[in-house]
């Protein structure tokens, strides 16, 4: 009776919770349409992303050892142990990897992380590697390699984009023979020809250009007048090592408020507008006479903003280049603002 109060209730309670509910609702082994809603509510919470997976409590309460961290591990371990693990189960090891590299884990954040790992091991690599592998495209051999016993080798192969056929569909073929689980990924570089639109692949970026006193500017610009730039960022989920990349258009110049030059009036100015704490969002800033960069090492979900001048220098007309945000480490994870054409009269 309890156990089906708590049911009803679900809804109310965090991830972490609800997991230990299916994992009693599955010992029990007399209602499976109550385990399938459960996994269901589970999966439904997942974020994914290209490369990865984990699933986001509403709020980590750290100094109660609440993560999202233990819970993706406590759900990863459930699943594959009740034998319903998700097609996502590597996505989400490799996002438990990266967190543990990359953060201060408490002690239940570990202990829940090797109890996922030792669950997702017995599961899916108990078995001694022995294989070989090859890969093709568009029927020609470009990668074949044996493995053998467990080992962090890696074998890996590079093709130009300009050594095959354009405009033609090339299929990729990767075949493995023999035991053990491989991993692979492919990536494709490029560099896109055209104006560029906006996009939206995890991130998203906005620019936009006002003056002083606060009114927006669309295209135009006088020359000599100093505009503010403002960046906001809207991401979905946690993600780390961001590189925001912001070119200028030419006949900008960024100012830099650090110099002795520049008015101590401007900096307190800029500093009234900042919509997060200096602690929040974007720690580090490199600012060249072309562009600006920003690194944050951590964002977690919502929208980040960062606010600069500049100084219009040059008349004429130039393009606006796009302003682009990805994540140093898994780069298809990023966004980017459309391109444009300015005015500086």
């Amino acid at each position: 009776a309890y156990v089906e109060h708590l049911y009803k209730k679900r809804d109310e309670l965090p991830l972490f919770a609800r997991t230990f509910l299916l994992k009693t609702i599955h010992l029990e082994g007399n209602n499976r349409a109550m385990e399938e809603d459960i996994v269901r509510d589970l999966m439904n919470k997942i974020k994914v992303s290209p490369t990865s997976a984990y699933f986001e409590e509403k709020e980590d309460l750290p100094w109660v050892f609440h993560s999202s961290l233990r819970t993706t591990a406590m759900i990863l371990q459930t699943l594959i142990e009740i034998q319903r693990e998700p097609a996502s189960a590597a996505q989400i090891i490799r996002w438990l990897t990266k967190e543990e590299q990359t953060r201060c884990m408490s002690t239940q954040d570990n202990a829940y992380f090797f109890y996922a790992l030792d669950e997702y091991f017995r599961r899916y690599e108990a078995e001694e590697a022995e294989f070989r592998v090859e890969v093709k495209l568009a029927g020609k051999t470009i990668l074949e390699h044996f493995f053998a016993k467990r080992t962090e080798e890696i074998s890996q192969q590079r093709i130009e984009m300009a050594s095959l056929e354009k405009g033609e569909k090339l299929p990729l073929y990767i075949h493995k023979e023999g035991e053990g689980r491989m991993y692979y990924e492919v990536r494709m570089n490029y560099a896109p020809t055209g104006k560029l639109e906006p996009r939206d692949e995890g991130m998203v970026v906005f620019k936009s250009f006002q003056t002083l006193d606060g009114k927006g500017i669309e295209d135009s610009f006088q020359l000599g007048d100093l505009v503010i730039v403002n960046l906001k960022v809207v991401i979905p989920q946690v993600r780390h090592f961001v590189v925001l990349d912001d070119p200028l258009p030419a006949g900008f110049v960024p100012v830099n408020l650090s110099f002795e030059t520049e008015s101590t009036e401007l900096a307190r100015e800029l500093e009234k507008r900042r919509e997060q704490p200096w602690w929040q969002g974007f720690r580090h800033v490199e600012m060249y006479k072309e562009k600006i960069l920003l690194f944050a090492d951590y964002l977690a979900p919502g929208i980040h903003t960062y606010t600069y001048l500049v100084r219009v220098t040059t008349p004429g007309t130039y393009s606006l280049p796009a302003t682009r945000i990805e994540e140093m480490y898994t780069p298809e994870v990023f966004g980017r603002s459309g391109e444009g054409e300015i005015v500086v009269k």
